[in-house]
């Protein structure tokens, strides 16, 4: 598909030094989380950032059409901090230089 259809199904950001974000919320809205509180979040070292202010902003935006919340953190000690704290179902968006550290906090 393309035009704003494609737009509005994939939306892309560039970060400083060349990281990528790619997501699909219509994949997401098809995911049984019906009844379930679900947090969106986002570990990544630039997330706090000025530079990162339109992706925080995507995500959020994504994370409200389907009934989430988004929580932004910078590294994988302050992810497996919130997550000890958190009941809630949680989707976690991050990079290879955190995916090993978070999983490894969450073990």
């Amino acid at each position: 598909a393309g035009g704003a259809a494609a737009k509005n199904l994939q939306s892309r950001r560039q970060f400083e030094g060349g990281t990528q974000a790619y997501f699909g919320v219509h994949k997401l809205r098809s995911l049984p989380f019906v009844g379930v509180k679900l947090k969106l979040v986002w570990c990544h070292e630039w997330s706090l950032k000025p530079n990162a202010s339109e992706m925080r902003k995507a995500l959020a935006k994504h994370a409200k059409d389907i009934g989430a919340n988004l929580i932004v953190v910078k590294k994988a000690k302050h992810f497996a901090d919130w997550a000890m704290r958190n009941n809630n179902a949680y989707l976690l968006i991050t990079d290879w230089r955190e995916v090993k550290h978070c999983f490894e906090l969450m073990a």
